[in-house]
């Protein structure tokens, strides 16, 4: 767990779930309140999950959720406007009328060759109001998660993190952990958990914010701030494409269709392309 203080913004970053899920079985709260533990645990709130199975499901994903994401939610189709194969020195086959041209680049390869994929490295604002209901955190968080798939369909790998801005009485702070690095399989318990189930935030976020600066506590957990191109260069993530997450969906996400549509409106803005699609 990386942790340090950066002007008046507060940094602590896991290099993973399970890193969180450690650091907070043996490091003590600062804050005087505790609703990370004492809140109900509700259908509503946090799938009616509680602290205790919160920290569990940090250890082990949410294998529930990802089954239940894989037979439910289909894989969206590749975007259509990713070129199908690409041309280099070397490759599957030749294109005939490059190589009597002369043309060096006249080997077809299917996809992006590999270790030249391009990275699309996705952070995601998880923090969400309590008027928010679970299941549109949830929706938002499976539409996020058949998107990774879409993209990596594509040819390209995706990086993937999760954070949580608070604007509390010292300034700023920004907590969160490494979901997934360019390269790895998609690891769907992990995913879903993360990004698709509200106790990562309303459990696992809230018991992170009672763990800054005891002069930094305030009557309740803060405001939900805004992710900043700045705050995302604290955790080295300057030149990612910034999501706001299901808190500013604005109600778009009550169910699955809206959630995809809301998703992908993200993703494509931030990236200022066509990154994903979703057919009607």
């Amino acid at each position: 767990m990386k942790e340090y203080q950066q002007g008046d913004v507060f940094v602590r970053f896991g290099s993973d779930l399970h890193d969180v899920a450690l650091w907070l079985q043996r490091t003590p709260r600062e804050w005087s309140v505790s609703q990370s533990t004492t809140n109900s645990a509700t259908d509503s709130w946090d799938l009616g999950t509680g602290y205790d199975k919160a920290r569990q499901l940090a250890e082990t994903g949410w294998t529930e959720g990802a089954r239940d994401f894989a037979n439910q939610l289909a894989v969206l189709p590749p975007n259509d406007a990713e070129p199908e194969y690409t041309y280099d020195v070397a490759g599957y086959m030749p294109d005939v009328a490059l190589y009597c041209a002369g043309d060096p680049m006249h080997m077809i390869n299917f996809g992006h060759p590999q270790g030249r994929k391009p990275v699309v490295h996705l952070v995601i604002n998880a923090v969400a109001a309590g008027m928010i209901n679970a299941n549109e955190y949830r929706n938002y968080g499976a539409a996020i998660t058949a998107m990774v798939g879409q993209i990596e369909a594509t040819g390209r790998q995706v990086e993937l993190d999760v954070v949580f801005v608070d604007s509390l009485r010292g300034g700023k702070a920004i907590l969160g952990w490494k979901v997934k690095r360019a390269g790895d399989n998609l690891d769907l318990s992990a995913v879903a958990y993360s990004i698709a189930h509200p106790a990562a935030f309303r459990r696992l976020g809230f018991a992170l914010i009672e763990r800054t600066p005891r002069s930094w506590q305030q009557p309740g957990y803060g405001h939900c701030g805004s992710l900043t191109k700045e705050l995302a260069e604290t955790i080295g993530a300057g030149e990612a494409f910034l999501l706001g997450g299901v808190g500013v969906s604005q109600g778009a996400c009550k169910t699955m269709k809206g959630a995809l549509k809301f998703a992908a409106q993200q993703i494509n803005k931030a990236a200022g392309e066509t990154l994903v699609d979703v057919k009607d």
